[in-house]
């Protein structure tokens, strides 16, 4: 009867129609494996033991639920279900030769799934339907050929009685049942893995163009150069760092030079370093002093997904002036650590017996003869010239607060004017002062200003000749106190503005080195900044910002 096939057939494929509707893969897949498991063996055991017919047509049939059983429950539960269906004959089985085919006929199509497990999942859909039809003629064609071998009739295929023409319909079913059952499961398994394709995509576009805006948008230049020294790409900021960048065609197979848009006193350095990366495919990194502007070039090597080898460089340009000055002034503030170490380490020790020989050099000059009495004065002037230069090291070694008071700035230059204008007569030079009206209170101590006023003014006296002209000049601009101390000597190199304040370097030749890094000192502790200007004529100009809006802060 085929209604009994037929419902043969709608009992294996339950496992395959919750495969459908509930792949293996979605949701929690312990769950569902348990779930597809529990139904394979449920339908497994109805199929071969509780239905029982003149045929064995439905020992075929169970076929199709061991193999969504071992396929897409896993091995683990194909064994188990075996190890369950041959126990349970064990115990009930009627002859020693049923239960001999039985559990050869499980063993078989175990031995024959387990092993292709692992070949099924790794072919695509239509190839796997016709790889599991294949396994059911094998594992058919060696249940006949034992069943042939210890019976006189077959148990699975071939039956005494049955019309030739009935089976070859009920096999036709059986292969049309397993394709369309599997067919519709691995449309599924396919909708499902596009599906997962195209989520993996979008994740990987919408991080791709979140990684395109931070580079787009970056503070610093980015410009991607191919072995041209063509320009590829440039973000938002090097169109800003670049007037001669023009709009990037990416379309174009002209496209600007890199030669036409750095500076010429840049370009040689960032051709050599892109051609480094080309060759080497190792990130390299250089600094190039650019008139005012330290530019740190990063080149790094960037791959074609579809090509060999580089397919161009990223050349990061980034402004490390403020950083490089920072790192220059905590150097600075190294040194002025070690100079106090210094200091406070052998002061004490040298002061007082160079008292004692001072006291012993002046009474021996009171003592001796009036011709030698010169000598004594050069030594005694030597050895305060050295207490000098100690108290200038105890000076720039302080670090402690000292007392300010709200004070003009002009009234402390006042009172320095008559020293400073005697200075200048003995020099044979002219003193100029223009001082603000506008010029507000600021919190100053007035003995470290004055102090500034005269290393800086004596300075710019020294590197004058006669005639030379040192101005003091004070204003008020944009919230601003500037105090100016210009002079019409010889000037300082560029190179050697950087290096004047820093401790023990000079370019007298009987300079200690320690009154700029002094004054700097002088001018940091009370919140303002120091700058060496070229003077339009001639010469040097100190210039002295103290900002009304720092002091109120650190007050």
């Amino acid at each position: 009867m085929y209604y009994k096939f037929v419902l043969m057939i709608l009992l294996a494929v339950i496992p395959g129609v919750y495969l459908y509707y509930f792949p293996v893969y979605c949701g929690r897949q312990k769950v569902r494996t348990f779930i597809l498991g529990s139904l394979s063996l449920i339908s497994i055991f109805v199929l071969t033991q509780i239905i029982t017919y003149k045929y064995n047509i439905h020992y075929m049939v169970a076929v199709i639920t061991f193999s969504y059983a071992i396929y897409y429950a896993g091995k683990g539960w194909g064994l188990f279900i075996a190890a369950v269906l041959i126990l349970y004959d064990y115990l009930q089985f009627s002859s020693p030769q049923q239960f001999l085919q039985y559990v050869t006929y499980i063993t078989i199509i175990t031995f024959v799934f387990i092993l292709s497990h692992t070949r099924f999942h790794m072919l695509d859909g239509t190839r796997k339907i016709l790889f599991m039809l294949s396994n059911l003629c094998t594992s058919s064609v060696l249940l006949i050929l034992f069943s042939l071998h210890i019976s006189e009739e077959p148990f699975i295929f071939l039956r005494s009685g049955n019309e030739a023409f009935e089976t070859l319909v009920k096999c036709f079913v059986f292969i049309v049942i397993v394709f369309l059952s599997y067919s519709g499961i691995l449309k599924q398994e396919q909708a499902q893995h596009y599906r997962k394709k195209y989520e993996t995509i979008k994740e990987s576009h919408d991080e791709l163009k979140t990684w395109v805006q931070v580079i787009q948008y970056a503070p610093f230049a980015v410009l991607n150069i191919n072995r041209d020294e063509q320009i590829i790409y440039a973000n938002q900021q090097a169109y800003q760092n670049y007037d001669r960048l023009s709009e990037i065609d990416v379309q174009s197979t002209r496209r600007q030079q890199l030669s036409h848009v750095l500076s010429d006193a840049s370009y040689p350095v960032v051709s050599r370093l892109i051609q480094q990366v080309f060759e080497t495919s190792i990130p390299i990194h250089t600094t190039v002093q650019n008139e005012e502007q330290e530019l740190m070039y990063s080149a790094i090597p960037i791959y074609s997904i579809d090509k060999d080898g580089l397919h161009a460089v990223g050349l990061f340009v980034q402004d490390v002036t403020e950083l490089q000055a920072l790192r220059r002034e905590l150097d600075r503030m190294d040194r002025l650590s070690l100079v106090g170490e210094m200091a406070a380490s052998i002061t004490h020790e040298i002061r007082n017996p160079m008292a004692v020989v001072r006291g012993y050099v002046q009474l021996l000059q009171e003592r001796s003869h009036v011709a030698q009495r010169e000598y004594f004065s050069i030594i005694i002037e030597e050895l305060d010239r050295t207490n000098q230069i100690i108290s200038d090291f105890l000076t720039l070694a302080q670090n402690k607060r000292e007392q300010k008071f709200s004070n003009s700035l002009n009234d402390v230059i006042n009172e320095l004017v008559p020293l400073l204008q005697a200075d200048a007569n003995l020099r044979g030079q002219m003193l100029v002062v223009e001082l603000s009206d506008q010029l507000p209170p600021y919190q100053i101590n007035e003995s470290e200003i004055k102090q500034l006023l005269l290393n800086i003014s004596r300075n710019g006296m020294e590197a004058m000749q006669q005639d030379g002209v040192l101005t003091i000049k004070t204003m008020f601009v944009n919230r601003q106190i500037i105090l100016s101390i210009a002079d019409t000597g010889l000037g300082i190199p560029d190179e050697l503005k950087q290096k004047i304040f820093e401790p023990f370097y000079s370019s007298k030749r009987m300079g200690t080195g320690l009154g700029l890094p002094l004054c700097a000192n002088i001018v940091h502790r009370h919140n303002g900044k120091i700058s060496v200007l070229n003077n339009s004529q001639q010469g040097t100009i100190f210039q002295i910002h103290f900002p009304l809006e720092e002091q109120l802060l650190s007050s």
